[in-house]
Formats: structure tokens, C-alpha cells, sequence
């Protein structure tokens, strides 16, 4: 297994699509909109990137509207952002940062015969197999792939983005929790519940049915979807920008609850977080973090909600609602 390794300086293609963002946003942006299509097209990098860096300045944007930091004086940077160049500098730092935070993300070329796909408890897997398939694992997930007698990817526990937007043949079969789901060109996050199916469809068409029974639903794009071990599906409702964002190595919270926070760092850190005091994990939670930063996540989580923070012996982050005795 091989890791991206990341320079001391953003790549070409980096700086060119940090430069794009920068041109768009400016007051004549619309201008340059026919020269930014014809550079987006003309190579699948420049797609790639650009749409990696826009999606990073996404999540700043969503950090910094965050209750944790809205009390902070951003009054100047606003006023500074309207100048392009120092949004091309801005969007360039973006775009380093977007390309770092991929060294987090294990990419390999998989053997032709490969037939699981396997990420450890604390790691997020990314791989693009032979067909142009993409797939990314969430931590302690696993995808067994298509193969002999199985034409279907499966997803065997877990969670996992399936992007087969680039995939030849366009169509695809992906099985789950007793469900089959089929498309062509589409991208979407599967998870495993207990009892239940999550799906969210990201782009392209997805038909979701029982195995020998009809089409449960189609699901729309933009959409996410649970469906029981029954077969019974909730309603069809909008995906949350927070929602996509384990892939890219983030956790992002808006108002959730600091116990489901904390567990969800938990399940992916061996540096435990630890609540004491009654009612601390009914309190609220805003922000996107580095899903291995538990030490970060409990800073700012102290200086939002007026908390202490301390480590105890075994290495472990606890967070009380008063200050311990001394």
C-alpha cells in the first residue's frame, strides 16, 4: 500500500485552478466564464482539482459560520477577500490544504485478482480500480468486489462512497443489507445500520429493490434515504452539506449533540474523548473538523460551551462541564 505524498509547493494544475477561483469571484468574474469552461474540459485534472478546491472553500465557509467562531472579528477579512489577488492567495493555500488533506486518504493500484477492500478502524480508504471505478471507505469498512459469481460490488460493513461516474461499462450493481441497488454513472454513500440501509445519491440515477422483487424507489439526486430490513423506506429527504464530508477526512456537526459528536471521533481515534458532568452531552455542537484531530475538536469544543479540558492517564481527552476540584 502506497500514501500520496504532498510537495512543499501546490502543483501547476493547483495553481491554475486556485487562479479560476479567484477570476470567477471577482466583480467582472462572468466574463471569463467561457475561457474557465473551455480550461475545466480539457483535462480531467483540471476538473478534479478544481472541484477538490471548491469543495475545501466549502468547508472553511462552513467552519467559519460555525457558532464556535462567529464571535471572532472576521470583519477585515471580509473586506480584504473582495480584492482578487488575495483570493487567489487565499484559494491557493485552499488548495494546498485540499491537497494535504488527501495524505490522509491511502491510494493504491489493487492487484487485477483483488477481491475485498478492507480500511483499518482508524483510516479512510481511497481506491480506484482498473474500470475507472472509485471507492472510498470509511473507517472499519468493507467492500468485496465483483468477481466469479458475483457481478455486484457488496457492501459487507460499514460505510463507502461508489463513484462510477468514470466507470466502462456506465452500468453498475451494488448489493447491501438485503438490498440491490443499480445505475449507471452515478455517485453515492452506502452505510449499514443496524437493521437499516442509508443511502444518499450524489449524482447520476439510482434504483434501489429487493432481490426478485420490483423497484422499491428511484431515488432523486440530492437525496438520502433509510431503508429497514423490512424494506420499509423513510421519505426521501435533503442531503446536509455536513453529510458528504467524511470522505474528504472531515467531521462536520451543526447543532448535533456533543455525545454523538464525541462518538464519532471515538469510533475512529484510538485517543479516546470522555464526557463527566450530568447533561454535558445534551449540549450543541457546530463545526467541521479533521476526523483524527480529537485534540482540536475538544479545544474548540471547550472554548464554545465554557468547558475544561484535560488529559487523564491513559491518554484520553476529558471534557467536564466544571473545573475539577483542586
Amino acid at each position: 500500500m502506497s500514501a500520496d505524498s504532498v510537495g512543499d509547493l501546490p502543483d501547476p494544475v493547483s495553481l491554475e485552478a486556485a487562479d479560476w477561483f479567484a477570476r470567477l469571484r471577482a466583480a467582472d468574474g462572468d466574463a471569463d466564464r467561457a475561457a474557465f469552461e473551455a480550461w475545466y474540459a480539457a483535462d480531467p485534472r483540471h476538473a478534479e482539482t478544481y472541484d477538490r478546491l471548491v469543495r475545501r472553500w466549502d468547508q472553511t465557509a462552513f467552519l467559519a459560520g460555525s457558532t464556535m467562531v462567529r464571535e471572532r472579528d472576521l470583519s477585515r477579512a471580509r473586506s480584504r477577500w473582495a480584492d482578487r489577488r488575495h483570493v487567489a492567495a487565499v484559494a491557493a493555500v485552499a488548495a494546498v490544504l485540499s491537497l494535504g488533506g488527501y495524505t490522509m486518504l491511502h491510494r493504491q493500484a489493487p492487484p487485477a485478482a483483488i477481491q475485498r477492500l478492507v480500511s483499518r478502524d482508524t483510516e479512510i480508504r481511497s481506491v480506484t480500480l482498473a474500470d475507472g471505478t472509485h471507492v472510498t471507505l470509511d473507517s472499519a469498512s468493507a467492500v468485496r468486489v465483483p468477481g466469479g459469481d458475483s457481478p455486484a460490488f457488496v457492501l459487507e460493513r460499514g460505510r463507502a462512497r461508489f463513484d462510477f461516474a468514470g466507470t466502462r461499462p456506465a452500468r453498475f450493481a451494488v448489493a447491501a443489507g438485503g438490498l440491490s441497488l443499480s445505475g449507471d454513472q452515478s455517485v453515492f454513500d452506502l452505510q449499514l445500520k443496524p437493521g437499516a440501509v442509508e443511502i444518499a445519491l450524489l449524482r447520476g440515477r439510482l434504483a434501489i429493490m429487493r432481490p426478485g422483487s420490483k423497484t422499491l424507489l428511484t431515488l432523486p439526486v440530492g437525496r438520502r434515504v433509510s431503508v429497514s430490513a423490512t424494506g420499509d423506506a423513510t421519505a426521501p429527504a435533503a442531503i446536509a452539506r455536513g453529510d458528504l464530508l467524511w470522505a474528504e477526512g472531515m467531521l462536520s456537526f451543526d447543532g448535533t449533540r456533543l455525545g454523538d459528536a464525541v462518538a464519532a471521533f471515538n469510533r475512529t481515534n484510538r485517543r479516546q474523548i470522555v464526557l463527566e458532568g450530568h447533561g454535558l452531552a445534551d449540549r450543541r455542537v457546530t463545526g467541521a473538523f479533521r476526523i483524527h484531530d480529537p485534540a482540536g475538536f475538544t479545544a474548540a469544543a471547550a472554548t464554545a460551551l465554557g468547558l475544561d479540558r484535560r488529559g487523564d492517564p491513559k491518554g484520553n481527552l476529558v471534557l467536564t462541564a466544571t473545573p475539577p476540584s483542586r
